[in-house]
């Protein structure tokens, strides 16, 4: 862990259900980078009905991948697992509505993502810590000539 006292670990709590019991901890791990964001997260469940306990970590990309390599994920393979998984349910007996809602919200999150970095590859900034003008407003919408 990097420079985080775990005793003041933050938990995530936009997952939770009230009332589920069987909810899994998210904590974050380390405290944001450079850029604003956090990388290193644990997750947690204890032992339910007989099943042991369960952990995980998740890391995201520290610093620009020419800088630094490949060392963790980006929000973009995230998000594409998770709708990997939601497409199997919908094409199997646990299809709903809500699975196709969600779908959609991690299809437009994925394009934006998309949209950002083609804007950051048209400006050549791509790879770098270089923020883009404006904040990316009124830059190329992905689909356009790069």
């Amino acid at each position: 862990m990097t420079g985080m006292d775990t005793s003041k670990k933050r938990k995530l709590k936009a997952h939770l259900v009230p009332g589920n019991e069987m909810e899994l901890e998210v904590a974050v791990m380390d405290e944001p980078g450079a850029g604003g964001a956090c990388h290193k997260y644990r997750v947690g469940g204890s032992k339910v009905g007989g099943h042991g306990a369960f952990a995980a970590r998740v890391q995201f990309q520290m610093g620009p991948v020419p800088e630094h390599g490949h060392n963790g994920l980006t929000n973009e393979v995230l998000l594409a697992m998770v709708k990997d998984r939601l497409e199997g349910f919908q094409n199997g007996k646990h299809a709903c509505v809500q699975n196709e809602r969600a779908l959609k919200c991690i299809g437009e999150a994925l394009y934006h993502l998309r949209d950002r970095t083609a804007a950051r590859l048209k400006l050549g900034i791509e790879g770098t810590d270089e923020v883009m003008p404006n904040g990316g407003r009124g830059m190329m919408k992905l689909g356009d000539q790069v």
